[in-house]
C-alpha cells in the first residue's frame, strides 16, 4: 500500500508539472492582443485580427442618458472601458452603481470589406450594442428606471458582415438590480470564426466538467446506498451536486442559453446559493472526515457564516445579496488555509489518503485564488486552467476517499 501511494503521488506530481507547463503555454498564447482606444477612437487599420483584440481604452461616456445612434449632439466625457461605475469619476463625484449610461467608440478598421466576430460578455445588468446604427447584441431590456429595465446575463458571439473603414459602436447599459453597475470585461474582436470556435470550446469544457462531477456524485451516491452510510461521503456528494451547477450556471451561463425563460433573479439566486452550499458541504465533509483533528469552534463558526450567506441569498433582494461576494471570499480564503493545515496534521499523523487530500486542498486553494484574480479583473479567465484544476481536485479527492474507505473496511473486518 505504501508503494502504491508513493507511485500515485509521483504520478500526481508529474501530472501537476505537465499541467503547469501547459498552463504557462496557454498564458503565453491566450492573452488578447493589446490595443488602446484614445479619446474615443481605436485604430485597428493595420491589425491582422488573427488573435482577439480588446476594444479597451478611452470611450466616450454619457452618464445618466440612453442615447441612440444618430442622436449625439455633443461629445461626452472620456472614461476608461471596461470599468465598473463605482470606480469611475465624473467631474469630482464617483458615480453610482445604479443608473444608465451610453458609451461610444469610433473603430477604424481596414478599408477592404471583411467579416469579423465580436465577443460581448455579460454586463451589469442589461445592455444594447449598436454597430453602425444597427442592434447587433443585447441582454435583457435597457430602461431608464427599475420598472422598465429587465436584467439578464448571457455572453455571446456576434458576427459582423461586410464591414469596412470607420465603424461606430454605441453601447447602452442600465442597472437597477445588481450591486455592480457597468462593465467588467472588454468587448473582443477577431476574424470571423475565431471567437465563435473558442466560445464553443469553452462550452464543451464546461459540459464535460459538469458530466464528470455528476458522474462522480452518482457513483458515491450508489456506494452510500449499497454499503454502510458514511457521513463524510454524503457531504462530498452534496458538494459535487452543488458545485456542478456552477459549471453551467455561472461564467458563460449556459443554462440561460438553453432555458432562456429562467428569470434573472432566480438564476442569480441559484448562482450564489450553489457557491455557498458547496462551501458549506465541503466544510462539513472535512469535519466528518477528520473529526478528531478539527477545532469545533472554527468549524461551527464557518458553518454558521455559510448558513447566513445562504439565508441572505434566499430572502434579500439581488442588490443586497450580491454584496456578499467579497466578505465570502475573505472567509473562504481563511478557511481553505485552515483546511490545508488540517490535512497537514493528517499527513503527519499518517492518516489514510491524507497526502492526496492535502493535494486536493492545495488544488482548490490555487483555483480559488485564481478565481479571485478573475473576479477583480487581475487575470483573464483561461478555461483550460479551471478545467484542469477541477479535474485534479476530483482525482485527488477520490483517491483519498478510496484509501480511507478501504482502511475503514479493514478495521471493521478485523473487529
Amino acid at each position: 500500500m505504501i508503494k502504491l501511494a508513493k507511485f500515485l503521488l509521483r504520478a500526481s506530481e508529474l501530472l501537476i508539472r505537465r499541467v503547469v507547463i501547459i498552463c504557462i503555454v496557454f498564458l503565453g498564447t491566450s492573452f488578447e492582443a493589446s490595443s488602446y482606444a484614445t479619446n474615443g477612437y481605436l485604430d485597428l487599420r493595420y491589425e491582422t485580427f488573427e488573435t482577439p483584440i480588446e476594444l479597451s481604452g478611452q470611450w466616450e461616456f454619457y452618464w445618466g442618458r440612453l442615447i441612440n445612434p444618430g442622436q449625439f449632439i455633443r461629445k461626452g466625457s472620456i472614461t476608461d472601458f471596461p470599468a465598473l461605475w463605482s470606480s469611475q469619476i465624473i467631474g469630482k463625484d464617483t458615480i453610482s452603481s445604479r443608473g444608465v449610461a451610453t458609451y461610444r467608440l469610433k473603430l477604424l478598421l481596414p478599408e477592404q470589406v471583411s467579416d469579423y466576430d465580436l465577443y460581448v460578455d455579460d454586463m451589469y445588468s442589461a445592455y444594447k450594442l449598436f454597430v453602425d446604427g444597427r442592434v447587433v447584441a443585447s441582454n435583457g431590456t435597457v430602461g431608464e428606471t427599475k420598472e422598465t429595465s429587465i436584467p439578464y446575463r448571457l455572453p455571446q458571439v456576434v458576427q459582423l458582415r461586410d464591414v469596412e473603414g470607420t465603424t461606430d459602436l454605441v453601447l447602452q447599459i442600465s442597472n437597477f438590480h445588481h450591486s455592480k453597475g457597468g462593465n467588467a470585461s472588454p468587448i473582443l474582436i477577431a476574424k470571423t470564426g475565431y471567437l465563435s470556435e473558442r466560445h464553443s470550446q469553452h462550452i464543451g469544457l464546461d459540459f464535460v466538467l459538469f458530466c464528470i462531477m455528476i458522474a462522480f456524485a452518482l457513483f458515491y451516491l450508489v456506494r452510500l446506498a449499497v454499503s454502510s452510510f458514511d457521513t463524510s461521503t454524503f457531504y462530498f456528494v452534496l458538494f459535487l451536486f452543488a458545485y456542478s451547477y456552477r459549471t453551467i450556471g455561472t461564467d458563460l451561463y449556459h443554462i440561460n442559453e438553453y432555458i432562456p425563460d429562467i428569470p434573472w433573479l432566480i438564476s442569480m439566486r441559484m448562482e450564489y446559493l450553489s457557491l455557498f452550499m458547496a462551501a458549506l458541504a465541503f466544510g462539513l465533509f472535512v469535519k466528518y472526515l477528520y473529526p478528531h483533528l478539527i477545532v469545533k469552534n472554527i468549524i461551527t463558526t464557518f458553518t454558521v457564516l455559510c448558513s447566513v450567506f445562504l439565508l441572505c441569498s434566499f430572502v434579500l433582494p439581488a442588490y443586497y445579496f450580491t454584496m456578499t461576494m467579497k466578505p465570502f471570499f475573505v472567509m473562504m480564503l481563511l478557511y481553505i488555509i485552515y483546511g490545508f493545515y488540517i490535512y497537514m496534521i493528517a499527513v503527519v499523523g499518517d492518516e489514510p489518503g491524507s497526502i492526496f487530500g492535502m493535494l486536493s486542498v492545495a488544488t482548490v486553494f490555487t483555483i480559488f485564488v485564481y478565481k479571485i484574480f478573475i473576479y477583480f479583473q487581475w487575470l483573464p479567465h483561461i478555461y483550460f486552467i479551471s478545467f484542469s484544476g477541477h479535474l485534479l481536485f476530483l482525482i485527488f479527492q477520490s483517491i483519498q476517499l478510496f484509501l480511507l474507505s478501504k482502511q475503514r473496511h479493514m478495521e471493521r473486518a478485523s473487529l
